[in-house]
This record gives C-alpha cells, structure tokens and sequence, in this order.
C-alpha cells in the first residue's frame, strides 16, 4: 500500500462527555489511515496523524472522520516536508 502522504487532523466534538469521548475512540481506530489519535486540552478535542497515497484518498479519509459520530469540525494541515520523525527515545 502507499501512503507516502501526511497529515495531522484536528478534530472537534459536538459534544465533550466521557460516553462521546469513548465512542470517537472505537470508532476512529477502525480507520487504517489514522495512524496516531490524541486526546489534547485546548481549541479542540483530538489530534490525529493520517497517511495516505493522494488527495483524492485524503478526501475518502476525510469524509470517513467526519462522518464519525458527534465530530462537528475538522481542520486539516497536510504535510510538505517531514524533518524530524519520532525515532524513538535516546539511550543515554
């Protein structure tokens, strides 16, 4: 598979309960793009990190988070240029 694209997605709830909250999180693993989900405190409720091959398969993935239970908002930050990816915590 190729998924030589990047993004990171923003996502905001229509609602912020614990049962909301645990929904998104069984729902939004199904999906093989989204290869990193955070809860974070802030302007919005997740931050996710998705791959992809092109835009036409970054709108499918789109769709698809939107169309998850209770999201009311996304914004999207595609990714020109990697300069430094998680490589893990040093030895020393």
């Amino acid at each position: 598979l190729n998924f030589g694209m990047s993004a990171f997605v923003q996502v905001t709830l229509s609602r912020t309960t614990s049962d909301s909250f645990k929904l998104f999180n069984k729902e939004v693993i199904t999906i093989k793009e989204v290869v990193e989900c955070h809860l974070v405190a802030g302007g919005y409720d997740y931050l996710l990190k998705i791959r992809f091959a092109d835009i036409e398969s970054y709108r499918l993935v789109l769709e698809n988070i939107g169309g998850l239970t209770n999201v009311a908002q996304t914004s999207t930050y595609i990714v020109t240029e990697h300069i430094k990816q998680d490589g893990g915590l040093p030895l020393d």
